[in-house]
């Protein structure tokens, strides 16, 4: 695989990165010799996660290096690309998951009365139809109706109260 984007490491960056900064360049190669020793995890394990985090940051030089390093560690293929699977759904998971700061904010622009006493706080949105409800902020702390009475978080850290008047509190944003 050539790609224009990247150079292909050679001797000669290689010399000029050691050269502008040897002491750097020293003290990176041990640590990476350390962590990549046996230890705790076996290094062949070490070079697969190496594999799967590679395919994370999206670093072509990394996923390479990697690759042939679990390959001499012992790695089979099959566990190569099991690794790169798991690392693909965990950035897909974060994507999904992240997906509700997305929800929070159509909520919002379908709701331009809501107010809020903290602006710039994330709030968790439940979006009740046909009812009011009070967004809440993720802090159980703050879970406080109008009244000041509590309200015992739920679980999942998406809460709701129930409204009866649209004013804001100082719990979290008003949909009415």
């Amino acid at each position: 695989m050539v790609d224009s984007i990247y150079p292909l490491p050679n001797h000669e960056l290689s010399h000029k990165r050691q050269e502008l900064a040897p002491k750097t360049e020293e003290a990176f190669r041990a640590f990476s010799q350390q962590v990549f020793a046996d230890g705790a995890l076996p290094a062949k394990m070490k070079q697969i996660i190496a594999v799967a985090v590679a395919h994370v940051t999206q670093c072509p030089y990394c996923i390479r290096g990697h690759t042939k390093g679990a390959l001499r560690a012992g790695a089979r293929p099959e566990e190569l690309m099991e690794a790169i699977w798991v690392a693909a759904e965990m950035r897909a998971g974060g994507a999904y998951a992240h997906s509700t700061i997305a929800l929070a904010t159509m909520a919002a622009a379908e709701h331009p009365h809501a107010t809020s006493e903290h602006p710039k706080e994330h709030f968790n949105l439940v979006d009740l139809p046909r009812r009011r409800a009070v967004i809440c902020r993720s802090d159980p702390r703050s879970l406080t109706s109008t009244a000041g009475r509590r309200k015992r978080p739920s679980r999942n850290r998406w809460s709701y109260l129930p409204k009866r008047s649209a004013s804001s509190t100082g719990s979290g944003l008003v949909i009415t």
